[in-house]
């Protein structure tokens, strides 16, 4: 009886944390809210057409911080055959940064940096953060989105509320920049690895060798 007890409370509990997270935004704090990303994206922006990495960093989200992280040690010790099992903009990523360490040796590896290499210095990203008008941001309780202004319907850069506090998504918002990118890639190269090459390849203006992407 005491096992029903304890199992009946489990489930009442997270029928209750279901409705609490489902509670609806009223008008009033999403206009807040909105007010407040606005300005919030609008400093992301700025700080990336400034190349202040540091400023992007510390304007993202836990789990974005996380995949940096991730991304990190990849870069150092994933085998390169075993990239096939992750996201092209995950692969195009790790393989931008260790062929910029093959030219480079010694280039620091810490997360700004790594934003500074991967965002702020990749011409097609950059300019998909800070060239195009937006249109309005849809928010709920703790997400919101953005797209373009040319297809407002079509989320491109997403944001948390951690703590009552907005934070930039970059995790779910790469794959939707690279979404072009990638597209073009796939009609040239079978793999994702191949499709990654490519465009590096583009992007130096040279064939890359395979030893400077392996590890």
């Amino acid at each position: 009886m005491q096992m029903y007890r304890i199992v009946f409370c489990f489930i009442v509990i997270g029928i209750l944390s279901g409705c609490v997270g489902s509670i609806a935004i009223t008008p009033e704090q999403e206009s807040a809210d909105k007010k407040i990303l606005q300005t919030f994206f609008s400093d992301i922006r700025q700080a990336i057409r400034s190349n202040n990495a540091e400023v992007l960093y510390h304007s993202l989200s836990r789990g974005s911080t996380d995949w940096i992280d991730d991304i990190r040690y990849a870069v150092d010790s994933e085998p390169y055959n075993f990239l096939e099992g992750r996201a092209f903009y995950e692969i195009l990523c790790i393989l931008a940064l260790r062929f910029e360490e093959s030219k480079n040796p010694g280039q620091a590896m810490d997360p700004v940096s790594i934003i500074q290499r991967t965002i702020i210095q990749i011409g097609a990203i950059r300019k998909n953060f800070i060239k195009y008008p937006l249109g309005e941001f849809r928010i709920s309780r703790f997400s919101a989105e953005i797209g373009l202004k040319k297809a407002p319907n079509v989320p491109v850069f997403f944001f948390e509320k951690e703590n009552e506090v907005w934070k930039f998504d970059i995790v779910r918002s790469l794959p939707i920049i690279l979404l072009g990118a990638e597209s073009i890639a796939r009609q040239k190269r079978n793999t994702p690895i191949k499709q990654a090459v490519f465009l590096l390849e583009k992007m130096a203006g040279r064939k890359i060798k395979p030893e400077e992407l392996a590890r």
